[in-house]
This record gives structure tokens, C-alpha cells and sequence, in this order.
């Protein structure tokens, strides 16, 4: 810190404190200029009188005691007391600019501009940012972009941005990637072919769009009660072809065989060829002719064969 050329105001228009003024031992200040007043207790009608220049915002400096005393006396206050002071720390408040007053400022510039859409699907990365910056307090804009740029369709850009220390701007730039989000369903656990998905076996996740494929599922209500058709590992992000309806059949359950026409209902015992969900079409051994044939599984235990599938004497009945 410097002393000023000169005073602001003659020191000899101001009367000495009366009760006697007690030195600080820190003082923090807003302005660009630090007062006598500012360094003493009980020194109010001293705050006009500017003996030093602040630090810049966000730092402090160490004054002398016997500096601010020799002043002081020059100034007309001669009831002083150092109180033991051997210096004086002065700190400059400021507005702090963090990663996320950064942040909020690119955002607000890419809405503003155009270059994306739906801020709350949008993620800014910003890669060499590490600190806490500080702007003069009394400033209306602490922090503006200077300079953008980005081209529409890549993720990176980059920014020039001022920052406002009130006698002066400090310029920053920083660089960063926007990445498009999307909210997709992942997996809690690994699982097993055939294993039914479970309220707590999924949770919805944000992820960067690019890294999903296009096939993948977002709605978790869809997924509970489905089968697991391979093996899937913890953390995987659920995709349509993972998932089938459970089977209600399984291989080698003994089955009723339905046929059904107008004003007749046939029944013949089965057993389970191959496996299948509600309403697909399987493979069913009628266990009184010893053919094949194919049916549609109705609910657990039950198939039901169509006209066009097989006619009534292959069913075997008497």
C-alpha cells in the first residue's frame, strides 16, 4: 500500500478526539481508500481523512503502528493510544466470483444466444477455474464475458471474462465443454437372465446424451415387472432390448391345452416345449396324441390353440 500525495482534507480543520482514540489492530474496509478514522477506535470524525490506498479486493496488507501514529498527531489527534499495536492488518471485502457465479454466467450467455435450449438438461464443465476471485463490493456488475467463443454443435468454448476491482479490471479466461443431458433408467444390481426387475433394482440417472445409446429407456413405472433377457452388470443404463415381459410359462410345465369354437371347449393336457411371456406363441407337447404343436400361453399353466394353427383331431381327444 502507498501513502496518498496528500491529504483529502487539511488536517488542521478537524479538532483532536477528546476521550482519546485506541489503534486497531485489523481493520477491514470497502472502499479503495483506507481513513485515519478507519484505523482508530473512537475516531469518528476522522473517516474523511484518506491515508492509504486499500489492497486490492479479496487481499490485505500490514501497516506500521508508528506510521498511523505520526500521522495521527499530524492530523491533530493527540490523545492516541497504540495499545500495543505493532501493525496493522487491512483487508479489502469483496464480492466473490466462484466457479458457480462463472457458471451462471455462461449459462445466462448461452440462453441469451441461442445455443441451447433447455438450461435444466444442460451441463457446463468448466475445466481451469480452481479459485475464489474478488470484485470491488460496490460494483453493479462484478463480472462480465468479454469475449465467447462457440461453435454450434461442438462442446467446447471458450471465454474471456473481466473481472471489476473498482480501480481497475482483471481479465480472466477460462475454457469448457457443454455437454446435452438425459435422464435414463440404470440398473442397481447385476442380474440374471429371467430375473424380475424390482422398484429398488432401478434408479433414474442423468447422463451425457452422447454416451447413451438411441434405444435406451427413461421411464422406471415400464421397466418394474420386466425380465432381465441377459446377463446385466450394476450401473449399466437399461436399454429396450434388455428387458422382455416375464415368461408365464417355462419349459417342461404340465399345461392346459385350450381350443375353443363357437358353443364347444376342448381341453387336453400338456407339457411346456419351450418358454414364453403372456401372449406369445410356444411350442406344447399334447401329451395324449405325443405331437408338438403350437399354442398361445393365456396366464401360468394355461395355453389356448388357434383355429389356424391346428385343427381339432390333432389335439388327440376322445
Amino acid at each position: 500500500m502507498k501513502p496518498l500525495i496528500t491529504f483529502l482534507i487539511l488536517v488542521f480543520m478537524f479538532p483532536a478526539a477528546g476521550n482519546g482514540a485506541m489503534l486497531k489492530s485489523y481493520v477491514a474496509v470497502s472502499s479503495r481508500l483506507v481513513t485515519l478514522g478507519d484505523f482508530f477506535e473512537g475516531a469518528e470524525k476522522y473517516t474523511e481523512i484518506a491515508v492509504f490506498q486499500s489492497p486490492d479486493p479479496g487481499k490485505s496488507g500490514k501497516v506500521p503502528a508508528y506510521r498511523l501514529m505520526e500521522i495521527a498527531r499530524k492530523a491533530g489527534m493527540l490523545n492516541i493510544h497504540d495499545n500495543g499495536v505493532v501493525a496493522i492488518t487491512v483487508e479489502r471485502m469483496s464480492t466473490e466470483i466462484s466457479i458457480e457465479t462463472v457458471r451462471e454466467l455462461i449459462s445466462g450467455h448461452l440462453i441469451d444466444n441461442g445455443f441451447i435450449a433447455d438450461l435444466a438438461m444442460t451441463d457446463i464443465l468448466i475445466q481451469n477455474f480452481d479459485t475464489i476471485l474478488h470484485a470491488d463490493t460496490s460494483v453493479i456488475e462484478p463480472v462480465k464475458i468479454r469475449q465467447f467463443a462457440h461453435t454450434p454443435g461442438r462442446k467446447r468454448f471458450s471465454a474471456s471474462i473481466s473481472i471489476d476491482l473498482g480501480s481497475k479490471q482483471y481479465l480472466h479466461t477460462i475454457v469448457g465443454t457443454i455437454r446435452e443431458m438425459i435422464d435414463v433408467v440404470v440398473l442397481q444390481r447385476a442380474m440374471k437372465p429371467g430375473e424380475i426387475i424390482g422398484p429398488g433394482d432401478v434408479e433414474l440417472e442423468r447422463r451425457d446424451r452422447s454416451r447413451v445409446r438411441n434405444n435406451h429407456t427413461s421411464g422406471i413405472p415400464d421397466l418394474i415387472g420386466q425380465a432381465a433377457r441377459r446377463h446385466l452388470t450394476s450401473g449399466r443404463v437399461i436399454s429396450s432390448s434388455d428387458v422382455s415381459a416375464p415368461n408365464i410359462i417355462r419349459p417342461n410345465d404340465i399345461v392346459v391345452i385350450l381350443y375353443q369354437v363357437p358353443g364347444l371347449t376342448l381341453t387336453v393336457r400338456g407339457r411346456a416345449v419351450s418358454a414364453g411371456a403372456k401372449n406369445a406363441t410356444i411350442n406344447v407337447l399334447n401329451l395324449q396324441s405325443n405331437r408338438i404343436i403350437q399354442a398361445r400361453a393365456i396366464q401360468p399353466g394355461i395355453v389356448s390353440v388357434t383355429k389356424t394353427i391346428s385343427p381339432i383331431a390333432q389335439l388327440g381327444t376322445n
